[in-house]
């Protein structure tokens, strides 16, 4: 499994031994960690396996909220049908016995149509998303909120060009040309 060597055991955690605390602690990083192998593995089941039944996925940059099972299945089968060779590689992780907040690293080609916008050629998406994930009395996720980047995800979608190319650029002198002044500005005071 790609994020293995984050479960608990990996951590020389003993349970013989470990307070109460510690084997909650132990259980929140494991769920989550199980959450991001089967996203991995476009498992719909095993993934909405580590939801609990009154769970909300807040996606804070898009301002959408999915709440139920449902709403999050759908969410999650858009995107393993337009990515269907994502990563999701965690690469920092603080938990607590009621949370986790992760930082995950997600890479892959958009193979598919994804949120109305087309594939573009074979290159590879990356974006870097802090997950929070709330763990409810049951061990599941009630609440897993998303942060991210939406400018570098717009980017990566074809809806805007990358202004730190010439191309970019030129899109943004045209398309907001104070802006560009702006811009310019600040590079001569600096």
């Amino acid at each position: 499994m790609l994020n293995a060597h984050w479960r608990a055991e990996h951590h020389g955690f003993d349970p013989a031994t470990a307070s109460a605390d510690q084997r909650r602690r132990a259980h929140v990083r494991d769920i989550i960690v199980a959450h991001v192998d089967a996203e991995n593995a476009r498992d719909m089941d095993r993934t909405l396996a580590t939801y609990s039944e009154d769970c909300v996925f807040d996606d804070v940059p898009t301002s959408v909220l999915f709440e139920g099972k449902a709403a999050i299945a759908a969410s999650y089968q858009e995107r393993f049908d337009a990515y269907p060779r994502l990563e999701r590689i965690i690469t920092r992780m603080t938990i607590d016995d009621q949370s986790g907040v992760v930082e995950i690293t997600m890479r892959g080609p958009q193979e598919k149509p994804y949120r109305g916008f087309p594939p573009r050629d074979d290159r590879v998406s990356e974006l870097k998303i802090v997950g929070h994930f709330e763990i409810d009395k049951d061990g599941l996720i009630r609440r897993e909120t998303a942060y991210y980047d939406r400018l570098t995800a717009a980017i990566q979608l074809g809806a805007l060009p990358d202004i730190t190319t010439a191309r970019g650029r030129l899109w943004l002198a045209l398309a907001y040309p104070l802006a560009l002044v702006r811009m310019f500005r600040a590079r001569l005071w600096f």
